[in-house]
């Protein structure tokens, strides 16, 4: 060959060795590329400082202190390799001294010379790195070109194998370099050496290089999860980089909104994934285009050149590993901090926007789209309740504008559990968004190259499909926002539902508010079915283009251009087909995705958009408050709630009174900066404020951790505050006296103790102001005066300012420095003279010499102290892998004859996919016109080259089969999702609804949701695709290996040792993963609860300025949360390199076995295809059952709700006019317990009430009180005796009937977002009328029936909600009606004015009041004490006046 070139031309003959010209391009290019890399070594600095913000770095690790360079192992040995290649290479320059290609290579060497003299490197030099792979990629690209041109001559030249092997060398060494500098402490970084610990950061924080693409490092914790089920405690804490805390504070730094913030903390990350995603998909398709060579070199008979592609394939396929492992790491690191810092910015929100959480504005952003009626019956105005809840309007109604209303609690939970993974999973894809394009532009190539311009016919097609497909896409953002909203509206339902679990229960609505959710929930399923079947069209069209592709093409190629079809056109352009509908779906999914997401980034904007909290310049701040002409108004409302207030409030005691409504706590709130100032002179003082707010805020903490707080704990000052708020006698009650644990909302303890809770917390802390909104309402007489006297009149008072809004000013009167009237908004300060003549009333002459101390209000001991425990999760979670019986549940859920179907249609498509694949396999050994064709033509078919059309006819034909199975089975599935998913939320919502008061009581409303909201978004959707893809790919194994066996049997064999060694691998990975899923859906639950916590005490949280503290506690339930995703996520990239190597090893060793055997190309094409599909579909089995093992967590914790203890459901339905106002109420030797491991709270009571009276119930705190309505409720059967009303035991009668003929009204009624009428009769039993006249009789005529009511009555005061409570008392008038402290919060005159209107409207009834004040009970005619849970004494009613100094104090019972 050399001999026919001239001299001069690029072809060299020095010494024997020949360089062609492919040689001198590849070394010239080598030596420009070294000197690029040498340039940007002196340049990285400026090129660092001169990158946009994105560009740089986010929260990265920084040393404590830079020390100067030094050497080590490493070091020195990458600068002998450099030497000893610059050596080799001038020696060749000498030998070779009259050819300047070897100085080329001289001038790469020196500069990586320079590079490592200069630089010293200690950790992993990337330029280097990158330098060393150009030198190998160089020598092998000219050791491959003499193997082709029989230069076996150049192939042994020693000194080039000398250098290809110190850059072996070189790489090797950079791979075992620390990618973090040894300097650096490590001693907090986990390694192989330790067991795996929390104690320690991960050990991804100091890897080498070649630790880092294999992921060993994770190793340790799968192995310990193989012998056993792994602790919290044993998984590492998360990388320096994903850390929370410093998230957090570079975080914060950022401006714009959330999601220019977000790209701009994570655009390194994703600009690295892209980059690495671009090189992996060309060199995916790269390696399909090279399969051309290999067909080439087997039909011309030349094995070893075959041999050759394998080997470039294998290299090409470890490398394309290697970066689509590294892509993938730092893809994942963008999505994982990019949802913390989602999360983080979110819960910031939550402590600084104005509104907490009014969720009457929930209000449907596409009501126009819905259909009018949607979810109304004629007739029905519980369907008309509906309605209006979501969204729906009476024609009366004037429209709400919703521009500015603030986002539910539910809401806020669904934008944390949804919203920001949908918004995070757009960073995660956006390397996939870059690439996919891309790698279609070289698949377009390849097979342009391959098959010429026939090819363009089927780009034309794909054209026409993508854009009939945008159409879709489009309808399906437009449903997908419109089922948006409906799961917003539906989790909201559900939210309250769990928060209100217990007074839905004791008022019998639970069946009336699960209908409710299941009408949320229907046409939430019917918009989930419309995506279904939008996303199954989108899918069809797909796969008819990925069909309709190659069959045009190959029409074009071979009738038009009359080619046949030769096995180097034909495989690797269907490969490049496949690959390319693959591609073009996914670049279609991906962009359609990001398409949805802007409905998620809408949602999340509006909520970052909500107004803040005004915060008042320093400039404005003084020693007290001072209000000259001010006016307040709601936060986002325009009316004016006080008006021209005038009132200074400065140190002592200021009391404040006034009717219900007319905005006593308004101007609390108005003090903290919780209102809008809208004119006049305000200031407060800039400093921590203690805030007793009107329904008390508690933890799920100990008594101890509640009243200490944030504080440090003061021993002496502790036990002073226990002393002065009257605690003593109750924690000597209490078990574990101060150490209790109180469970979510203070359950565990009695209304009276709440208060006092709540109140020793404000006196604890140190703060110089306090404002207590009614603290004294839940506590009897005698424990109130002692609280007065202990602490208003006492040391922990001395030199503070106390606002104190009250209506028991009896109490306080006398003590005050100032008295302020509020009346409808606006105040009144009592005069010097004012305050004399009311203190001359009899009503405080009396309070002025009530000196009796309660018994057992003595000092206590103080406890020792606990520090605060870490939050817990919820109970523990399952162990061992997902049973059997919970896939099958699933699968009933959706329709077994859904199922077979579907298998039948996916099998059939799989079936005609490989009969389509024999026939061009039939044809492409006919076009190699190969000794193995049949006589008689494939099928019976006729010789393709003379009639290609019957081929192209039956090829159509198979195809068309193939798109009609396919579209069949999308069908299907849309269906068995939206079965599965409605089934099964029915059957969890009807489990909660019947669960045992015990239940509810005991379980945080955060689990619930967790399961209820987020959970279920899994079943909804997220189970069925591993499931379906599951089913799906045994078909594809079980059908691919009977063609195989067609072939070649003995691959078989090993394929199933393949298989044998992926089991093993997912041996090793699930165990570990399914512990860390479960463990990740355990730790969400903190950060949902901490939603509802701060939802409830954030003006408390606000008023002590310790945002930072519940900041700090929620990016610690963050970091909880996340830490097991992560190292799950670690898990999947680890078993997916390892699959990935094995299938690419397997490939070759079985392409280098069938070129051994001599078989024909045609069929090493086809059985490469069916075996290519066998070891995908293995791989997606393991895969699959390792991500239903995972995500059927969420389904085995739903079925978990299968399982909740139910109480009895009775089997005795009541007559309807029972109960009677003749039918007496008796307890007979009854005995009652919250729980069977708890002391009686009754202990073998026996007495009776008449029929037709009113019952006061007095005595002590503890003594069984309230015991007496739970009695009556049957929350739970009696341990002993019987509860009768008239002839009918309570123990068997209908609960939900008892509770629906039975009217319990209770201190702190629930209130949901609405109107008032849906309010005062949820159920809409009756008429309107009838609802107006009790909202005017108790409310007064100011109110109507569309008054709207915020979620919990937030938009009212207490004593207003209490109002409600009542008139639905007065709406039902039931036989029997139980009245708990229900005026509690209301004034002196609208409480008599109340009393008289329940004697007036309940003269027929039964009514049964516990009371702490006097004025509640004194019309009562028959009287009940109690003490310690035993009656004291039952009978008629003595003069309850001068019997409530001894008998008055109640307090309800401790649980």
């Amino acid at each position: 060959m050399a001999s026919n070139l001239p001299y001069g031309s690029a072809l060299h003959q020095l010494g024997g060795l020949h360089l062609s010209k492919p040689d001198t391009a590849i070394i010239f290019g080598l030596a420009v590329f070294s000197v690029v890399t040498l340039l940007l070594y002196v340049t990285r600095h400026q090129i660092q400082k001169r990158l946009p913000a994105w560009l740089k770095p986010f929260a990265q690790e920084t040393p404590e202190s830079v020390k100067g360079r030094s050497w080590n192992f490493w070091t020195l040995s990458l600068t002998v390799i450099c030497l000893l290649g610059l050596l080799l290479s001038i020696t060749s320059v000498v030998i070779h001294s009259r050819n300047l290609l070897y100085v080329f290579e001289t001038v790469s060497w020196l500069i990586a010379a320079l590079i490592t003299t200069f630089d010293r490197p200690r950790k992993t030099p990337k330029l280097l790195l990158l330098l060393y792979a150009l030198f190998l990629a160089a020598y092998l690209t000219i050791y491959g070109i003499y193997f082709l041109g029989k230069n076996y001559d150049g192939i042994l030249d020693p000194l080039r194998l000398s250098r290809t092997a110190l850059v072996i060398l070189a790489i090797l060494a950079i791979g075992n370099m620390p990618l973090r500098d040894p300097a650096w402490d490590a001693s907090l970084i986990g390694n192989r050496h330790i067991p795996p610990s929390y104690e320690f950061r991960s050990p991804e924080d100091n890897l080498t290089l070649f630790q880092f693409w294999s992921l060993t490092w994770v190793y340790p914790l799968a192995k310990l999860a193989r012998g056993r089920e792994i602790t919290v405690e044993d998984v590492w804490q998360l990388p320096f980089e994903f850390q929370h805390t410093r998230l957090y504070m570079a975080f914060r730094e950022l401006e714009g909104q959330l999601l220019s913030r977000l790209a701009e903390a994570n655009g390194l990350d994703i600009f690295i994934a892209t980059t690495l995603a671009i090189v992996e998909k060309v060199s995916e398709v790269s390696n399909i285009r090279l399969t051309s060579k290999l067909y080439d070199s087997l039909d011309k008979g030349d094995p070893s050149e075959a041999a050759l592609w394998c080997v470039v394939m294998l290299t090409i396929d470890t490398m394309r590993q290697i970066v689509k492992t590294s892509s993938g790491w730092y893809a994942r690191k963008a999505y994982e901090r990019s949802r913390g810092e989602a999360f983080i910015a979110l819960f910031g929100k939550l402590l600084t926007r104005a509104v907490a959480g009014s969720e009457s504005a929930e209000k449907d952003p596409i009501t126009a789209d819905s259909p009018p009626g949607a979810l109304e019956e004629p007739g029905s105005r519980l369907s008309r309740f509906f309605s209006r809840f979501r969204g729906g309007k009476k024609a009366k109604a004037t429209k709400v504008d919703t521009s500015n209303q603030s986002a539910s609690n539910a809401k806020v939970i669904n934008l944390v559990r949804g919203d920001t993974y949908e918004i995070s999973q757009r960073f995660w894809e956006f390397s996939k968004v870059v690439s996919q394009p891309i790698k279609v532009i070289f698949t377009v190539y390849y097979l342009i190259d391959i098959m010429g311009w026939s090819s363009c016919l089927g780009f034309g097609l794909m054209l026409l499909f993508l854009t009939f497909n945008s159409f879709l896409v489009r309808l399906l953002i437009k449903l997908e926002r419109q089922r948006a909203a409906y799961s917003d509206r539906r989790a909201q339902a559900v939210s309250h539902f769990v928060e209100a679990s217990r007074p839905l229960k004791l008022n019998g609505w639970t069946s009336s508010w699960s209908s409710r959710i299941m009408k949320f929930r229907d046409l939430e399923m019917r918009k989930r079915l419309q995506i279904s079947t939008v996303s199954a069209a989108i899918s069809t069209v797909n796969v008819l283009g990925g069909a309709m592709y190659p069959l045009a093409s190959i029409s074009l190629y071979t009738l038009t251009l009359g080619q046949g079809l030769p096995n180097d056109v034909i495989w690797p352009s269907l490969q490049l087909f496949n690959h390319l509908e693959a591609s073009v779906k996914e670049a279609f999914d991906l962009i359609s995705a990001y398409f949805k997401a802007m409905v998620p980034v809408e949602r999340v904007n509006k909520y970052m958009a909500e107004p803040d909290r005004d915060e008042e310049p320093d400039a404005n701040a003084s020693s007290d408050f001072e209000l000259t002409s001010a006016s307040f108004s709601r936060p986002l409302m325009d009316q004016l709630v006080l008006r021209d207030l005038t009132v200074r409030f400065t140190t002592g005691l200021s009391v404040i009174r006034g009717k219900v409504g007319s905005g006593k706590s308004s101007l609390l709130l108005a003090m903290l900066n919780e209102m809008e100032h809208r004119s006049g002179h305000f200031s407060r003082p800039n400093e921590p404020i203690a805030y007793g707010q009107q329904l008390p805020w508690l933890q799920s903490k100990t008594i101890k951790e509640n009243i200490v707080f944030h504080e440090k704990f003061d021993a002496d000052r502790y036990q002073q505050v226990i002393h002065a708020c009257a605690l003593g006698s109750d924690l000597a009650i209490l078990y574990k006296g101060d150490q209790t644990k109180l469970e979510e909302g203070g359950i565990g303890l009695s209304g009276g103790q709440k208060a006092r809770v709540a109140l020793a917390r404000a006196v604890y802390s140190q703060c110089r102001i306090l404002l207590l909104d009614d603290p004294l309402a839940a506590l009897d007489h005698d424990t109130a005066s002692t609280i007065v006297r202990r602490f208003l009149c006492g040391p922990l008072a001395q030199g503070r300012t106390i606002v104190m809004v009250t209506h028991r000013d009896d109490l306080v009167l006398r003590h005050a420095d100032q008295v302020v009237d509020i009346i409808d908004g606006q105040a009144h300060v009592l005069s010097e003279e004012e305050l004399q003549e009311e203190l001359r009333h009899p009503l405080h002459s009396n309070s002025a010499h009530d000196n009796t101390q309660p018994q057992g209000a003595t000092l206590d001991e103080p406890a020792v102290v606990s520090t605060e425990a870490k939050q817990e999760p919820e109970e523990p979670s399952k162990t061992g892998s997902i049973p059997l019986s919970i896939y099958l549940k699933y699968m009933v859920a959706g329709g077994w004859y859904l199922w077979v179907s579907l298998a039948i249609f996916y099998g059939f498509s799989r079936f005609c996919d490989i009969a389509r694949a024999q026939l061009l396999e039939a044809w492409g050994n006919e076009s190699a016109n190969t000794s193995n064709i049949v006589l008689g033509g494939y099928w019976g078919l006729p010789n393709p080259s003379n009639h290609p059309k019957t081929w192209l006819y039956v090829l159509g034909g198979i195809s068309g089969a193939q798109i009609v199975s396919f579209a069949v089975a999308q069908l299907l599935l849309a269906q068995i999702s939206v079965n599965a998913a409605r089934g099964l939320f029915a059957i969890a919502i009807d489990k909660v609804s019947k669960a045992s008061f015990r239940y509810h009581d005991t379980t945080p409303t955060g689990q619930l949701k967790n399961r209820l909201i987020a959970d279920m978004g899994m079943v909804d959707g997220g189970i069925l695709a591993p499931l379906e893809s599951f089913i799906y790919s045994f078909i594809a194994l079980v059908l691919s290996l009977i063609a195989i066996m067609s072939h070649q049997p003995v691959l078989v064999i090993i394929l199933i040792l393949v298989a044998l060694l992926f089991v093993y691998f997912f041996r090793i990975y699930v165990p570990i993963s399914r512990s860390l899923r479960r463990m990740e859906m355990r730790y969400l639950t903190p950060i949902i609860a901490n939603i509802g916590v701060m939802q409830d005490g954030l003006v408390t949280i606000r008023a002590l300025r310790v945002e930072g503290r519940f900041q700090d506690k929620h990016l610690s339930a963050v970091d909880d949360f996340q830490k097991q995703d992560h190292f799950f996520w670690s898990m999947a990239f680890w078993l997916d390199f390892r699959l990935g190597m094995s299938s690419s090893i397997t490939r070759t060793f079985l392409i280098l076995f069938m070129v051994w055997h001599g078989t024909p190309a045609s069929a090493i094409g086809f059985v490469l295809t069916q075996t290519t599909v066998a070891m995908a579909a293995v791989q997606l089995l393991c895969d699959r059952f390792a991500a239903l093992q995972l995500d059927a967590v969420s389904l085995e914790r739903v079925d978990a709700l299968n399982h909740i203890p139910e109480e009895p459901s009775g089997d005795i339905e009541p007559p309807e006019d029972w109960p009677r106002p003749c039918d007496n109420v008796r307890f007979e030797t009854m005995s009652f317990k919250y729980a069977d491991n708890l002391p009686s709270v009754l202990k073998e009571v026996t007495f009776e009430i008449p029929g037709g009276s009113t019952c006061a119930v007095l005595g002590r705190t503890g003594s069984g009180k309230s015991t007496i309505a739970n009695a009556l409720l049957a929350t739970q059967a009696p341990s002993g005796g019987r509860v009768t009303i008239g002839s009918i035991d309570l123990s068997q009668i209908n609960r939900t009937s008892l509770r629906n003929r039975v009217t319990f009204i209770q201190q702190d009624p629930t209130l949901f977002p609405g109107t008032l009428r849906d309010n005062i009769d949820p159920e809409g039993k009756f008429t309107d009328d009838e609802c107006n006249n009790a909202i005017h009789r108790v409310l007064g005529d100011e109110w109507n029936l569309y008054s709207q009511i915020d979620a919990g009555g937030k938009n009212l005061s207490q004593g207003q909600r209490q109002l409600v409570g009542i008139g639905r008392a007065v709406l039902r008038r039931s036989g029997l009606v139980i009245l708990d402290e229900a005026t509690a919060s209301i004034d002196r005159g609208t409480a008599a004015r109340v009393q008289r209107i329940l004697r007036e409207e309940l003269s027929k009834s039964t009514v049964i009041t516990i009371a702490h004040r006097l004025e509640a009970v004194e019309d009562a005619n028959w009287c009940l004490r109690l003490d310690h849970g035993i009656v004291q004494s039952c009978g008629p009613a003595k003069d309850l006046t001068l019997a409530g100094g001894e008998h008055g104090e109640s307090g309800e019972e401790s649980q």
